[in-house]
């Protein structure tokens, strides 16, 4: 949150900056994303961050609703990812779809009884 709303006012935006919102905080991690922003031309940006004490090759968790948010939203998707965060933290930033700049490898299934009887 501090992040954006530091790069905004550097873009002389604090219009923008006083308008971001934490909404995953707000609504719960339901939404793919966490923070809804904006870039200078007032266009949304939706940021997903994902953080780890690893390095910025440590791989991480997404969930199957970001990956589709990620593909809705196009280049408004943004997946902040923060890396060596209780030593020196460190940021890079992947916009767009997330198939297009990761490799996604499933890991849970959700299961269901099947119908009794059978």
């Amino acid at each position: 949150m501090g992040y954006e709303g530091s790069r905004l006012e550097d873009e002389s935006r604090p219009d923008l900056a006083a308008k971001i919102d934490w909404i995953s905080d707000r609504c719960g991690d339901g939404t793919g994303y966490d923070i809804m922003s904006f870039e200078s031309d007032e266009m949304a940006r939706f940021i997903e961050v994902k953080t780890t004490n690893g390095s910025q090759l440590t791989p991480f968790i997404v969930s199957r609703n970001e990956v589709e948010f990620s593909e809705e939203a196009e280049d408004a998707f943004c997946l902040y990812r923060v890396f060596n965060f209780a030593q020196a933290p460190g940021l890079f930033i992947l916009r767009g779809s997330l198939t297009a700049s990761v490799h996604l490898e499933p890991l849970d299934y959700r299961a269901r009884l099947r119908a009794l009887g059978q």
